[in-house]
């Protein structure tokens, strides 16, 4: 009957059980896991204070677990921290240590430093993102917290590395990087570099607390620029670090270079420290040749004639902040002149190459020209002619008369009355007026009728301006003219 079929099984039941079995697997799974990772976490045997894992070499690393991490109820920390394991260091020499955690499971590592025991001295704050440099002094027992930053945050691995900052290689006076070629380019960090005791202080403004050291010697003379970020630098000659002469400071992050001259043979070192007295990072060095000065200057008038006295100003600069000076001028008509603002006048119109050259304290040259174009535009009114008297409602002919001797020009000529507090225009006409020789007036006429007005004074007086367009005039006093007095009659 057994063999019959699996009619008196009931099929229902075979998942189910399957299913429970699977299910009391699973919970056993988790459990063992649970048990695992708190086996794990009571591996931490760091959590207190007390209990601080002890750093007595570098470099040191360790892994722990800060899971099922706690916090003392006087614990303390920058943040404050959640999920804390303790390390205490206590070197044999004098080091700067840099400690750096990488976490699993959480993002934001708190890493707190105290020097003494805590809560009893100030701390030291690590960075977001989980750095912290600092100076560790030989036999003085440090206290390192490491823990999560943010209190939602759990706790999970943590690996703490702490090696000691070697000092650069450059760091003595005696080490200095040597070169010899420009442009040179360097950089690196300055956490780490120490300051000598002999060593100068180039700042006046600041003591610095980390140095590195550069020996520039040049096979011919050449005026450097050094630049640079992070950074100032003072130049200093001399052989020894204790009988240094300075020769020059800059904080760079102005973006003005310091400039040196060096002789040929001769070094300058250039000391490096952190900008504005900072504890030291980052940094990079250039050192260029500096460039040339720049030569400019203006003039005025800038459209002289034969009459003018042109006055020349120099407006030259130097880059690299070394001052200025000789400046020699040539002004294309053979005549010469030195200083930084001569005047000269021209005898003859035409184009002159006008150029000045400028030299610095070091000998770096610059030359910078002009073509001044000198052309003198001449026109003046010779005569004015008005009628002797005049009647109201009667037209009368006021004639101007133009002389020009050199160009022909394009002139505007107005007409004026004169009215109670000066002069009103009654005419305006732009005539050509030829260059003659002798002078041979050109005439300009024009209609006048007399008004009430006139006669209410008695007299009517006219004035005659002459513009030339397009160009100035050189003597510009004959442009205007005023006649004698027209009597005026109802």
């Amino acid at each position: 009957m057994l063999g019959a079929g699996p009619s008196f099984v009931d099929r229902r039941s075979v998942p189910m059980r399957c299913m429970q079995v699977a299910a009391a697997s699973l919970l056993f799974t988790v459990l063992a896991l649970t048990a695992a990772s708190r086996a794990a976490a009571a591996a931490a045997t760091n959590d207190n204070v007390a209990n601080a894992t002890v750093v007595s070499a570098l470099p040191f690393t360790d892994t722990a677990d800060t899971t099922e991490a706690t916090v003392e109820s006087n614990e303390g920390g920058c943040g404050p921290p959640t999920h804390t394991v303790w390390y205490r260091i206590n070197l044999p020499q004098a080091a700067t240590a840099v400690v750096y955690v990488t976490a699993v499971g959480f993002s934001n590592p708190s890493v707190t430093l105290w020097p003494g025991s805590p809560p009893n001295v100030a701390p030291i704050c690590g960075g977001p993102d989980g750095s912290l440099t600092s100076s560790l002094s030989a036999g003085v027992n440090y206290y390192l917290q490491v823990g999560t930053r943010f209190f939602w945050e759990p706790g999970g691995q943590v690996t703490v590395a702490i090696s000691a900052l070697v000092p650069p290689v450059n760091d003595d006076f005696a080490d200095a990087t040597p070169f010899a070629a420009v442009p040179f380019r360097d950089g690196g960090t300055l956490a780490g570099a120490t300051v000598e005791p002999s060593e100068p202080q180039a700042s006046p403004y600041y003591h610095a607390t980390a140095s590195v050291w550069y020996a520039f010697t040049p096979s011919t003379a050449a005026t450097i620029a050094v630049g640079g970020s992070g950074i100032a630098v003072g130049a200093f000659s001399g052989s020894r670090v204790e009988q240094l002469t300075q020769l020059g400071f800059q904080e760079l992050a102005y973006g003005v270079p310091l400039t040196v001259w060096v002789a040929a043979g001769a070094t300058v070192y250039l000391q490096v420290v952190p900008q504005f007295g900072g504890s030291g990072g980052p940094f990079t060095l250039t050192v260029d040749l500096a460039p040339p000065p720049v030569a400019s200057f203006s003039l005025s008038p800038p459209d002289p004639s034969v009459f003018d006295t042109v006055q020349f100003v120099d407006q030259s600069n130097d880059p690299a902040q070394m001052e200025i000076v000789s400046r020699s001028w040539t002004f294309g008509d053979g005549d010469t002149a030195a200083g930084c603002c001569p005047t000269h006048r021209f005898a003859l119109d035409g184009d002159y190459d006008v150029r000045l050259t400028v030299e610095t304290s070091d000998g770096r040259t610059a030359t910078a020209s002009q073509s001044v174009h000198v052309q003198t535009h001449d026109v003046s009114i010779r005569e004015l002619s008005v009628p002797g008297t005049g009647k109201v409602g009667k037209t009368a002919a006021v004639v101007v008369g133009l002389t020009n001797a050199r160009y022909p020009e394009q002139v505007d000529v107005e007409l004026l009355r004169a009215v109670a507090g000066g002069f009103e225009s009654v005419g305006y006409v732009t005539v050509f007026v030829p260059a003659r020789k002798p002078r041979q007036p050109t005439e300009v006429k024009f209609s006048y009728t007399f008004r009430p007005d006139d006669a209410a004074v008695g007299k009517v007086t006219f004035e005659a301006v002459a513009t030339i367009a397009g160009s100035r005039d050189a003597l510009q006093g004959d442009n205007t003219a005023i006649a004698t007095t027209t009597k005026v009659t109802s």
